[in-house]
Order: C-alpha cells, then structure tokens, then sequence
C-alpha cells in the first residue's frame, strides 16, 4: 500500500531566503496529498522554485506522472475545445507549449499526446517542424520559442510561405529579451533554412482533425531516486543504476517528459545505444530530438545518471491548500514531496505610464513612463493584442535599463494593424525582484494600408510595370525598394545586407536599395532588379511591407542572390549564394563580395535540365515554352514535385490538387492547387497510358499563343482574353513506380487564372448585351482564321468577369472546318438570327 509519513518542516536559508515544505501522506482510494502553504504575513505572493517528489520506500513506483491543483482530464477538454474554436494556432501553442519527442506531438501540461500532424522541415544544422493545422501548416521553432506571422500580422506562416518570402523571418526578433532586435541573429536564423531543397515532403496529411489521447508515457522511480520540476521549465530525474541492475547490461529508462540530456555521474562511460554514443564519466549528452527512452549499456551499473526532461506545465501552487496528484496507479510505495519557494509581499511597479495619448497616428507607438523611484534598475514591458497577455509576438516584448520612454523600432512596427486594440504594460526590477505588472495601457495605431496585391506584367523588350491599387488618401507616399537579394530587407529599416557569418564574425555590405518614392499607384521598371518591396507612407506613418514582387520573364538573366548555411557545410556557417541562371546559355559570371572565401560555393544548379530519357528534338521543341526559371511560383513548383505526386489520383489528391478527376472526354486533369493560388494546371497522370503528353502540351501553349498574336494583330484585347500558358519539365527523379499499368508522364501545362463565369451564370451572360453584333463578329473571325474547332461552346469560350470573352481551351487550333453552328444554342433569339445569317452569307 502507498503509504506516507506526515512531516512539516519551515526551513529559512539566510543566504537564500529560501522556504522549503516537505510532506508525505497516505494515499487511500486515491494517488493525492493536501499541502498547505501559509503566508507570514499580508499581502505575500508565493514564488516556488523547485518541487521534489522522492521515493523514501524500499518498492518501485510506476506510472507517475506529477500535477498540482489540476485535474488532468478537465484540463484536457478544456484544451480540446480551445483548439477547435481557436484561429490562431500559436496563441494555443503558447499557451500549452507544444513538443515535438519521437514523432510524437505532446503537451505536458495537459498530459497528452496531440493528435496533431506535423513534418519536418528543410533545414541546415537544426531540426524544425510545422504543425498542420485549419488547413494550413504552421513553422514553429520550439527550441527558440519563435512563430512568424504573414504581413497580415496574425496568421502564422508555415515553411513555404518563409521560403518565399524570407522578410517573414528576417523582422522577426530571434535574440533574448534583454537585447534590442538584431538583425544578424534574425540573419542567421533565416540563413538555417534550406530553401532550395533536393527534396520536399509537399503531400497533405490524411488525417486532418485534431484530437488528443492520454499519454502512456509516465515515469519509475526505484527507492531513494527523485523527480525535480523546476521553474524554468525542466525536470530532473535521478536513477541510481544498483537499484536498477540487471543480469543484463542493456538498461531502458523511460520518462514522462521528453528527455533532452542525460548527465553520467558515475565513474565510468556509458554507451547510448540507439544514438551510438559515448558518454564519459562526469559529461553530459544533449539529444537532437528530445526522446521518450534511453538505451543504455553499462559495465559496471554503479553511480547516478541525471535524465533531463521538458516540463512545461505551469506551477499552480498557491497560498493555502494545494492538492497534489501523483497518479500513480499502482497502491504500493512511500514518498516525500519537498517544496522550495519564497514569500513576497506583492509589489506594485515603480514607475507609471503617462502617455499623453493613446492613439498614435502620426508616429510610431511610445510609452512615457514616470519613475517613482530612483531605484528602479531595469523594466520589462510586453505589447499584446490579448489583455490577458497569454499571446506574444517575439518583437512585442523587452527587458532593458530603466527609460523614461520606451520607444519603438520601425522593423517591430511592421507588426502593428490599424483599427486593433493593443495593450502595453510593465514591470520593474529593484534589488533583485521584480515587481508585479502595471495595470495594463490600451492604445491603437492608424497607419497607411499596406500594398497587398501588386501586379507585374511586360510592357515593352524589357520593360516591365509594376502597379498597385490606390490608397483612399491622396496624400499617401510609395516607397519602393529594389534588390537582387531574395532575402533583402528594405533600407529604411536596415543597410545592412550579411554576405558571411558565423557564430563570431559577420561581413556585411552597406545597401541603400530605396529606389524611387512616388505619389501615383505604378512604376515602369527595367531589368536591373529581379526583386521589389512597397511602402506606403502618410503623414509620417509607414504601413507594413507590401509582398515580395519577383519579376520574371525569359531575358531577365538577372545574377540573384541569398543567404544559406549550405548542406553539406562541416561549420554552422552562412554565405551568401548565387542563384543559377535561367539557361545556360545565358550565364552571367558572379562573383559574391565575400573576402572569407574565394571560392564561394553555388546552389546545385536549378535551371531545367534536360532528362536522359526524353528525347533532345522533343525538348527542343517545348524549351521555348518552358515557365521562365524566375517565375513566382517556380520554387513552388521545385518543392512540389520533388515527390512523384503525378502517380494517381491519390498522390494527386495529397499534393493539394483539388480535381485530380480527368475530363471526361478529353481525359485532360484540369484542376487548381490550394497551395498555389491563381494558378490552373492541365496535365496526364501516370495511370493515364497511352497519351502523348509532350505533344498535347505543345498543342495547348501554341493555340494560346497563336490567339493571343490575333488579338494584338487585330487590336481587340479590350473585347477577349487568353490566360498565359507555360509548360513545367517535371524532373527526372524520383521515377514512377514500375507497373505495367503506368506511364510516366514529363510535362505540365501551367496557365494564370481567368476570373469567369461558370455554370448557369455563363449561359445568362451569354445572353446578354454583352455578346452583339460586334463581337459575335469578331468571334466568327477567330474561330475561322485560327481554326478553333473545339471553341464553338461557350463553356471553351466563358464571359469574364471583366466583361471579356475568354479562351480557355486552346489545345485544338488550326483544325478546319469549324463547326460554327455549334454556338447557336448558346445565344439569345436575336443574335442567333444574326449568327445565323453570318454563317449563311459565307456559305457555311
């Protein structure tokens, strides 16, 4: 029977102030004790430092798992119900600190297991993962506490999206809280992804809906052994290996919470076996992935090992009565429970915050704070959206020297949205204690909208526009920013561009990349810059960054640039990198300012590469149609396809493929991508056999060129449309699986989305003033001269939402004689007699 022997002792370290409780009690129908702590005098808080449960017994405790004045499964659905209201994934992440052990998804603090996917991402000397989540994954480094937020300042991002865009991690404050944002740690942070990886894990996980179930992980403790939880959130476990000895040498220590380092007191080495590692006598081990069990083989089993685990269960003691659970399942044993903790009295801060105003529209947020007294060594103040301040943006929170005023970067601004509450608050530190947190300070901020969907297009041999929607104040300023450096930062925050870094040393260049400021909503660009930022500016406030603008098109063999730590590197060492080229052909020499290395190492190269299995005539005749190499979405497209998604419908399906259903009569797979928006793909799955995918993609691109080529030579873009196609070379590797029932297929056509009418909506515009005389004309002329003998339906031939007629089925050209009459169904009475006279006065 689980026994327990009452004993109370106050202990007070002079040195230390230090209070220590210990007690133990007999556990009857259930696992738990009653300790109550008293203040000394009014007005005290309690501060507990450290707990130790120890077992003072001669049997072996299992199935422990500790928790104080929680019950456990209470707390669980109450975290269930939280995850599925809660939009924000990371306020729900803070707030039950999520940890990655073994492939397993776990939070301590509810004591289960999270039914959560998750993959591992790209990266060059650290393990990350992304949780999935509504749909969507979510980056979070666990071992620095860091999520990253997309430009709308509340939605957490996940690896792609970083990818993509590297400013989303490059604002983001990495460093500790009592240090200002610093660029290069934030630099480096960035530089450990790998954004061009040989291969990616795209495909969707299957089972999307989250769940939790009761952990099965606990912790043993033989006689004299302890578990210690302490305030910064780790948990130590001493094992005595004689009482664990057995006539083998292999010993499996098990533990509650994720181990992350095991500690060898005993006088010989210690052999990790699934690690293959030795631990020396008196050394400590720090695993790469926090791990459930140990596997360790030892000589001669005498002396102490330390396992180390995550805790991040938050300390619920408080003053008066606290129940402590166990959860031991097993009725035998004896422990004692110490509890070391300090009483203070509750602290009010020593400053007050005086701002004038709390509405800052002119400027940045500032605090102006009025000290009380002249003792005050440092503050710490926190910024939050939520009033209960459980949410945190890593910028949005500092410790430093006491100021009178707390001012605000213009990187962390970026952070700020108009029209949301923001609530500020402080404490104060003074010989050695902080006090408690200042009654916290509502304020919002109006600043300019941001620049949200910019539009690049050709204009000219090698001209190029950029334009934006206009703000609804005139007086609004655009700045606009221009680099070769996927990861550039624009100028007005920081100049400085890191080419090499390392733990130590950086080397940087000073760049002023601001290029012009305009009051009107576009700019003509020319081919010196493959990448663009936006601000707005009005009265003094800048709004938050537009999204990263690439240009593209097949001229622009623009030399680019980004910083990496690269894979096969033996140091934790960034440069930066060149990009390739689009084709070889046009390979500009590049030589990186780095003076650390003269030979600066390059990407493998990313630029289409033809197979070894197609033929060269074949290539050859579809390489002019290839997506240009910088196109937005081709890292995209990298990234997807490093896995044979093109297999079935199933691998399709996986891989965010919405239709991945052929047509039925032209067996075409015409369906979006949830992951590459604004996008429509037509291409042959592997389990398509005989079909000549090569030659049907040829045929697609050049109908929608030859019609475009009429539109222009006609001067009637203002009356039709034809979406821009390009084909994508799939890569070589991987390969289909060999079946006798697959074909690997090579190609995909990629054209932008036409924002039409579909359905019975169609069919109305179709009878609408929109098609008349005029265009029907038109129409009668496109058809017959391009010989588009499969358009004369107005479901090839849909009514955009521009009013524009639209030519989304391009594959049949140049086929004659066109069944013109085909049409007639689809218009109303009065143009089918016009178009009935049209076609009988050309004979048809």
């Amino acid at each position: 029977m689980l026994k327990s022997f009452i004993s109370w002792a106050f202990l007070l370290c002079s040195s230390l102030s230090l209070l220590a409780i210990e007690t133990s009690c007999t556990f009857d129908p259930e696992p738990k004790t009653y300790l109550k702590i008293e203040p000394t005098q009014p007005k005290q808080h309690l501060i507990v430092h450290s707990y130790t449960l120890k077992n003072i017994s001669s049997e072996i405790i299992s199935d422990l798992f500790l928790s104080v004045n929680m019950d456990r499964e209470e707390q669980k659905q109450i975290g269930m119900q939280q995850l599925e209201k809660e939009e924000n994934f990371w306020r729900w992440w803070q707030k039950y600190q999520l940890k990655i052990a073994e492939n397993e998804a776990y939070s301590s603090s509810l004591g289960c297991s999270i039914n959560l996917p998750f993959r591992k991402v790209p990266a060059s000397k650290r393990d990350l993962q992304e949780f999935y989540f509504n749909n969507h994954w979510h980056l979070i480094d666990q071992k620095h506490q860091l999520g990253y937020l997309a430009l709308d300042n509340h939605t957490l991002v996940g690896y792609e999206e970083v990818a993509d865009d590297p400013f989303l991690v490059l604002r983001t404050k990495a460093s500790d809280l009592e240090s200002k944002f610093d660029f290069s740690r934030s630099s480096m942070n960035f530089a450990h992804l790998d954004i061009f990886p040989k291969e990616f894990d795209g495909f969707e996980p299957n089972d999307v809906k989250p769940g939790m179930q009761w952990t099965n992980k606990s912790s043993t403790l033989y006689p004299r052994e302890t578990l210690t939880f302490y305030d910064n959130g780790l948990v130590e476990q001493t094992v005595i290996l004689a009482e664990r000895a057995l006539p083998s040498s292999i010993l499996y220590l098990t533990s509650a919470y994720p181990i992350v380092q095991l500690i060898n007191h005993t006088s010989e080495e210690i052999i990790l076996e699934n690690q293959k590692k030795i631990i020396a006598s008196q050394s400590t081990y720090d695993f790469e992935v926090p791990v459930w069990t140990v596997e360790i083989r030892a000589h001669d089993p005498t002396g102490t090992l330390t396992l180390v685990g995550q805790n991040c269960e938050k300390h619920l003691w408080t003053l008066g009565s606290n129940v402590v659970d166990i959860g031991a399942k097993k009725d035998v044993g004896a422990t004692l429970l110490t509890v070391h903790y300090d009483l203070e009295l509750k602290k009010s801060p020593d400053v007050c915050i005086v701002n004038p105003s709390a509405h800052f529209d002119h400027t940045s947020p500032y605090f102006e704070l009025s000290s009380l007294s002249n003792l005050t060594e440092k503050i710490w103040w926190q910024i939050s959206t939520d009033i209960n301040f459980d949410y945190l943006i890593p910028n949005f929170q500092r410790i430093e020297d006491f100021k009178n005023r707390v001012t605000i970067d213009k990187l962390t601004d970026t952070f700020f949205n108009s029209q949301t509450n923001y609530y500020f608050r402080v404490k104060t530190l003074q010989d050695s204690y902080w006090s408690e947190w200042s009654t916290p300070f509502k304020f919002t901020v109006d600043k300019p909208k941001p620049v949200a969907h910019p539009v690049f297009k050709k204009i000219g041999e090698k001209e190029y526009e950029i334009s934006w929607e206009p703000s609804e104040f005139s007086d609004t300023q655009y700045h606009i920013f221009a680099s070769n450096a996927l990861d550039f930062t624009p100028s007005l925050y920081t100049q400085k561009q890191y080419n090499w870094m390392d733990h130590d040393q950086q080397l940087f260049d000073e760049v002023d990349n601001w290029l012009i400021s305009a009051p009107h909503c576009s700019i003509k660009i020319g081919s010196d810059y493959a990448f663009y930022r936006i601000i707005a500016e009005r009265e003094g406030q800048y709004s938050t960054p537009s999204p990263l603008i690439r240009v593209y098109d097949y001229e622009l063999a623009i030399p680019r640039t980004v910083l990496q730590i690269p894979r096969d590197s033996l140091q934790e060492e960034a440069r930066r990198i060149e990009f390739p080229p689009p084709y070889v052909h046009l390979l500009v020499p590049f030589h990186p300012p780095i003076s650390k290395s003269a030979n600066a190492p390059s990407l493998y190269p990313n630029y289409y590469v033809q197979p070894s299995h197609i033929e060269p005539s074949i290539w050859l005749q579809l390489q002019p149609f290839f997506l240009p190499e910088n196109h937005p979405i081709k890292p995209k497209l990298d990234r997807l396809f490093s896995k044979r998604v093109t297999q079935n419908k199933e691998s399709l399906q996986k891989a965010g493929f919405m239709q991945p259903t052929p047509m039925r009569f032209s067996k075409t797979i015409v369906t979006r991508n949830k992951n590459i928006p604004g996008f429509i793909f037509k291409f042959f799955g592997d389990d398509q056999i005989e079909i000549n995918d090569s030659e049907r993609c040829y045929a697609r691109v050049a109908g929608a060129i030859s019609i475009q080529e009429a539109l222009n030579r006609h001067h009637i873009n203002h009356l039709f449309v034809v979406p821009t196609k390009w084909i994508y070379p799939l890569p070589e590797a991987p390969y289909p699986l060999k079946q006798n029932n697959l074909q690997r297929k090579n190609f995909i056509v990629i054209e932008n989305e036409i924002d039409i009418f579909s359905g019975k909506e169609n069919n109305k515009m179709w009878k609408s003033p929109i098609i008349n005389c005029h265009t029907l004309s038109w129409i009668y002329i496109l058809l017959q001269e391009l010989g588009l003998n499969d358009s004369p339906y107005n479901f090839n031939m849909p009514i955009a939402k521009d009013n524009r007629i639209a030519f989304v089925d391009t594959e049949h050209h140049h086929k004659w004689p066109v069944p013109l009459k085909k049409l007639w169904q689809f218009l109303s009475p009065p143009m089918r007699d016009f178009w009935n006279q049209l076609c009988e006065e050309k004979n048809l």
